[in-house]
């Protein structure tokens, strides 16, 4: 029996999706055209609380929007957004004021067959919003992001947080590229990247000095072919570094073929690393290594290395 593709349930539910778009914007205006008894407004509130869209997006046409960037502006917490196949020259922004949103591309590779944001040289997607919990998530999956300064950029509180089968190719873009930032006025938790490849930058995933992370899950992902696959930045003027790169587990992940360190961590506590591969990493430049643990200002503990 064939299972329906993505591109099937997308566009075999763009009309649903503006029918219940819609629906959503007829029962949010019910409420300012007159009098209402109680019973019949709660039941318009319930309405529109529970309709959830499918919104559809495709360059090409045939769609809900030509654009990824319009569609996150028109939806509303738990919506879903399926990209077709193609190339969008766009930055985009996940406002802080979505809850739980899903961005589905059709893959990420660099295919014909594949969704890919080409950046322009800018942050690709810079996310600032979050999931309402651990089993209620903001996701972003099935994409390919490149030619960017920050393929995937956090610089607010956020938490939730799922990255699931998504590129940042750093590879063509030049100059000191990152491929995923926790930049310093980041303060992230429960974020989870599973089966992210983030190749050819800078560096693949970076703390910067007072950027935080309590609780960070990556499996079967890749940081290869950068310059710095990890890397973890300690504040000098800080005594507590240890709360700010802590509650860390990474598990079948490779950090191969980069050319200074596969791994640098300033900071890093309450971590397990198991089964990750470092081949071939810290083979060039001033102090280079596989694996360079250099915990600076604060009190560290509970770091395990193993099936490596």
């Amino acid at each position: 029996m064939r299972h329906p593709s993505l591109f099937d349930r997308m566009f075999s539910n763009s009309r649903r999706g503006k029918r219940q778009v819609a629906a959503r914007q007829f029962a949010t205006r019910s409420f300012a055209t007159g009098p209402r008894s109680l019973r019949h407004a709660g039941l318009e509130a319930l309405e529109a609380r529970n309709m959830l869209a499918i919104i559809t997006v495709n360059g090409a046409g045939g769609a809900d929007f030509t654009t990824i960037g319009a569609a996150i502006a028109a939806a509303s917490n738990h919506d879903t957004i399926q990209v077709a196949a193609g190339t969008y020259n766009e930055n985009l922004t996940i406002g802080a004021t979505l809850t739980s949103l899903t961005i589905e591309g059709a893959g990420s590779g660099n295919t014909a067959a594949d969704t890919i944001i080409d950046a322009g040289g800018g942050v690709g997607i810079d996310i600032q919003a979050s999931g309402a919990s651990a089993g209620d998530r903001l996701t972003i999956e099935g994409l390919h992001v490149q030619n960017y300064t920050d393929g995937i950029f956090f610089n607010t509180a956020a938490s939730h947080i799922t990255l699931g089968n998504v590129t940042t190719d750093g590879s063509g873009a030049g100059g000191s590229n990152i491929g995923i930032e926790v930049h310093n006025s980041a303060v992230l938790g429960d974020l989870l990247l599973n089966n992210v490849q983030s190749t050819d930058n800078s560096v693949g995933f970076r703390v910067a000095t007072t950027g935080s992370v309590d609780g960070l899950t990556i499996q079967g992902s890749a940081f290869d072919n950068d310059n710095i696959g990890l890397y973890t930045n300690g504040a000098s003027g800080s005594t507590t570094n240890q709360n700010d790169f802590t509650t860390i587990s990474v598990t079948g992940t490779s950090f191969s073929n980069d050319t200074l360190k596969g791994l640098y961590v300033e900071k890093l506590d309450h971590a397990t690393f198991d089964s990750i591969v470092v081949d071939h990493s810290g083979t060039s430049g001033g102090g280079s290594a596989g694996i360079d643990i250099n915990l600076k200002y604060g009190a560290y503990q509970n770091i395990t290395i193993q099936n490596s």
